[in-house]
């Protein structure tokens, strides 16, 4: 009975399966740093145009290439490049986040953009009430800001 116990392990260790939590992140850091990865995530980045895929902005130091497929045993797979998308760090933060509530509940979506849309509707109409002179700065867009004229 040891014997098959001991031959159980034995296999069961040769197989390769997914690391476990503890060891997931070494596991990670390992593979990005291989020139496999490396090539792709230039790669990927060069076809984005060297934009975020989620804000349209310039992709900024830090930025991450999202692996929209959170099985850890398919983290070294990148084959398809539909499974991924370049994202600033923040972006990447926020989609992790909202995905882990989306997750329980699809419907966070639409709230979501329900006090968006408020938020803007609210916001235009004081931005229309203003002269430009007098708004606030968060109310003035990032080309009113950059344009001196």
């Amino acid at each position: 009975m040891a014997k098959s116990r001991a031959r159980d392990s034995l296999n069961s260790n040769s197989e390769k399966r997914p690391p476990r939590r503890k060891n997931a992140q070494q596991y990670k850091t390992s593979f990005r740093s291989t020139s496999a990865w490396q090539k792709f995530r230039k790669r990927m980045k060069r076809e984005s145009g060297d934009l975020d895929y989620i804000t349209g902005r310039h992709l900024a130091k830090g930025w991450s290439l999202h692996h929209m497929d959170l099985d850890r045993s398919h983290y070294t797979d990148i084959s398809d490049d539909d499974r991924f998308v370049c994202m600033n760090s923040k972006t990447h933060e926020f989609i992790h986040w909202i995905y882990s509530l989306y997750e329980e509940d699809e419907e966070i979506i639409d709230r979501l953009d329900e006090v968006l849309h408020r938020m803007k509707e609210i916001n235009c109409k004081e931005k229309d009430a203003l002269p430009e002179d007098e708004l606030p700065i968060n109310m003035v867009s990032v080309e009113e800001k950059m344009d001196p004229s």
